[in-house]
């Protein structure tokens, strides 16, 4: 049950993402399509320059902090981990006397000898520990996955700011492209931390 929630979770997100990815490129096409096809004004080179400049400051800064704080989280998680590891071994070291113990009474009787009530309760337990475990883990992977993404969004804004900050007279005949391009990269420094703090910072237990 719990993995098909996880399968279905992830398809809903890669569903997100594909849908606002071919949006974003959507509205860049009809950005580039509108100036190539309309005469207006050009923007101001300072406005370009301006604009590029805190884009390219702030997906920086942005980078650095969520980084940070995802390393933070990856730790939280690294020791709920050694928890469950340390929780294992102390279980496996009460159920392997009793374990023996079974096994002697078997040989010696001939009968074979059912596990006692505490043995399928610690066995209970160890299960509990490995799918906590199990738990952990894909946290690790979500959570570096959308590190990863959001890294590399990032990493992609500030070089193409950067880039355009060399050229700023050349972007201004660019009118919609680059107010369209501005819009999107201030929609990605806006919602994107939100999603990786609101990630990073749940408690995240297993159910």
């Amino acid at each position: 049950m719990h993995a098909t929630w996880r399968r279905f979770r992830r398809w809903v997100k890669r569903s997100i993402t594909g849908g606002l990815s071919l949006l974003a490129v959507s509205a860049l096409a009809w950005a580039v399509h509108s100036d190539l096809n309309a005469s207006q004004a050009p923007l101001p080179e300072n406005t370009v320059y301006y604009g590029l400049s805190t884009i390219a400051q702030s997906a920086a800064a942005l980078a650095a902090i969520l980084a940070s704080f995802g390393l933070w989280r990856f730790g939280y998680l690294l020791e709920r981990y050694r928890e469950e590891e340390e929780r294992e071994r102390q279980i496996k070291d009460a159920l392997l006397p009793l374990r023996v113990q079974r096994e002697y009474a078997q040989e010696t009787t001939g009968v074979e000898q059912p596990p006692t009530s505490t043995e399928r309760t610690l066995d209970l337990q160890l299960t509990g520990t490995d799918w906590r475990r199990q738990f952990y883990r894909d946290e690790w992977r979500e959570l570096i996955t959308m590190l990863s993404v959001f890294l590399l969004v990032m990493l992609a804004i500030v070089a193409l700011a950067v880039i355009g900050l060399a050229f700023p007279e050349s972007l201004s005949p660019w009118v919609w492209t680059v107010r369209v391009g501005m819009m999107l990269a201030g929609l990605c420094l806006g919602i994107g931390p939100l999603v990786v703090i609101w990630r990073a910072a749940r408690q995240s237990r297993p159910r």
